[in-house]
């Protein structure tokens, strides 16, 4: 794993290589701008909302940006230096950022700061971006900064949604940070098999799907 660049030696073991955030995907798989519209349309304007890290969670930020609240009284609280960004030019929106250290890979703010404040929390809804989801592997992160973190916000949440991208369905990463169980609902961007869906439905997992043909622009077929 050393010499293919993945992994690095160290006293007492190996840690992942930081690598530059990967270039912005252009198939609709990886389009959240549909699958945020979709969402932020059966959200609640009001009351208190937590928005994880990761590309959907941006698209659900840029969703809200389009379209916001034309009253006070919603508040979001996200460990996401670009969501709180987006979030922060809107304002009818209360915006909190949880503050930590931040990953050079996905802008997340991670470490014992970030879960000291999130362990204070309670959410109406808490959105989590998990790497992989599987029906029995259920969510995981691939570090384990992240998936601690992830870990925090799916506890805070009265309602949880998972937002993930259709080639993260059936996969499975690093670290495991919750069951499936542990989610109410499924987001997903881009087109998944019918038999894999069928996995979450049967434990009673609500589902959220973005068709690529959609998120592109195109007719349904």
């Amino acid at each position: 794993m050393e010499s293919v660049g993945r992994l690095q030696r160290v006293h007492g073991g190996a840690v992942p290589v930081l690598t530059e955030p990967d270039p912005p995907r252009t198939d609709g798989a990886s389009d959240y701008s549909d699958l945020g519209r979709r969402l932020w349309g059966r959200l609640p304007r009001s009351g208190t909302l937590l928005i994880g890290t990761g590309r959907p969670a941006l698209g659900l930020a840029d969703a809200i940006s389009a379209d916001p609240p034309t009253a006070a009284g919603l508040t979001i609280v996200t460990n996401s230096l670009d969501v709180a960004i987006v979030l922060s030019k809107i304002p009818t929106i209360g915006v909190y950022n949880i503050g930590g250290t931040v990953s050079p890979q996905s802008h997340g703010q991670e470490g014992d700061w970030a879960l000291s404040e999130l362990d204070r929390l309670r959410v109406d809804v808490a959105v989590v971006c998990p790497a992989g989801v599987d029906a029995e592997r259920g969510l995981t992160d691939p570090t384990p900064g992240g998936a601690a973190v992830n870990r925090a916000e799916t506890l805070v949440g009265g309602r949880v949604i998972a937002m993930v991208d259709a080639a993260s369905v059936g996969a499975a990463a690093f670290v495991q940070f919750a069951t499936i169980d542990e989610i109410d609902e499924l987001a997903i961007a881009g087109d998944v098999a019918a038999k894999l869906l069928q996995h979450f439905i049967d434990r009673g997992i609500e589902l959220t799907v973005a068709p690529a043909d959609q998120a592109e622009g195109r007719p349904d077929r």
